[in-house]
């Protein structure tokens, strides 16, 4: 008897489409960094004005409603809505309903710089509309799971938060791949490769001052070129950018175990004092402060 072999493999193998092929590949390349997380409860918010943070912030809000209102936009924030802070962006607080608030954060950023500013471009391009859709929901279930961790079970926050981060970049970039071109949402244009190259300038000279004439001049462009590039891909003018950028790296010497004296030596800054200050100035506190977020 003749026996046929029949190779039945093509039968299960999905069919690729570049736009998924995109973003996964997108998803995987980019590093997640949580700067804290955690729970905030029966806050006031009525006397929050003119506040703004350097980094993304995503809030789940559990109890309370609430308004926040930032350029000319307001949106309405009510038990079980989540909602994502653009950095650098001024906002204003009101509590609207009787009792105080209680919300989740998990406060992050996203590297290399070119991600952060593909997904801070996509995720503010559409406005606080965005926020407002039925896949946010999906963002619910790993943090009712963080809710409910027990103190033997800690072990898992780190990798649910991780999750939930991954999930809200992926499920944004999906809405804003709807009808438009990989082009759109992925493109780097030379003003991204130049903004890159500020920071890997930065990168290798941690060590000393930042002189943005000394860096122009090092990576072959002008003040100029490089305030629109920086302007246009993060959102923000280039010394600012930049400083906050080393300063994130201060914060890992500070974990590390150095002393505020020791990092600001180590960073190239003048006294401890110089760099309490400028830290203050760009992070929103002061280095101690900040470890204990």
């Amino acid at each position: 008897m003749l026996w046929m072999v029949v190779n039945l493999a093509a039968r299960y193998t999905n069919k690729t489409d570049v736009r998924n092929d995109a973003l996964v590949n997108f998803i995987r390349k980019m590093d997640v960094e949580i700067i804290g997380s955690g729970f905030r409860l029966h806050q006031n918010i009525a006397g929050l004005d003119n506040f703004m943070l350097p980094n993304f912030l995503l809030i789940y809000f559990l109890k309370g409603s609430g308004r926040l209102e930032h350029g000319r936009q307001t949106i309405e924030v009510r038990p079980g809505s989540v909602y994502l802070l653009n950095p650098f962006e001024l906002y204003d607080g009101t509590r609207t309903s009787y009792e105080a608030m209680d919300y989740m954060y998990v406060y992050f950023d996203l590297h290399p710089v070119s991600s952060r500013g593909i997904f801070q471009k996509n995720a503010f391009q559409s406005g606080d509309e965005l926020f407002t859709r039925p896949w946010t929901r999906h963002l619910i279930p790993p943090l009712e799971e963080l809710r409910q961790l027990t103190p033997e079970e800690s072990f898992r926050q780190d990798f649910l938060l991780q999750h939930t981060v991954r999930n809200l970049v992926g499920y944004v970039l999906f809405e804003r791949l709807q009808g438009r071109t990989n082009d759109d949402i992925f493109s780097t244009s030379r003003e991204s490769n130049l903004v890159n190259q500020a920071f890997d300038y930065v990168e290798r000279h941690l060590n000393e001052p930042l002189n943005i004439g000394l860096l122009v001049k090092e990576i072959g462009t002008s003040r100029s070129s490089l305030n629109r590039a920086f302007t246009k891909v993060v959102q923000n003018r280039p010394l600012k950018a930049l400083t906050r950028f080393k300063l994130r790296q201060c914060v890992d010497l500070l974990k590390g175990g150095l002393s505020v004296k020791q990092t600001a030596k180590a960073m190239g800054y003048t006294s401890a004092f110089h760099f309490s200050r400028t830290f203050k100035a760009v992070m929103g506190r002061s280095p101690t402060q900040y470890l204990k977020m």
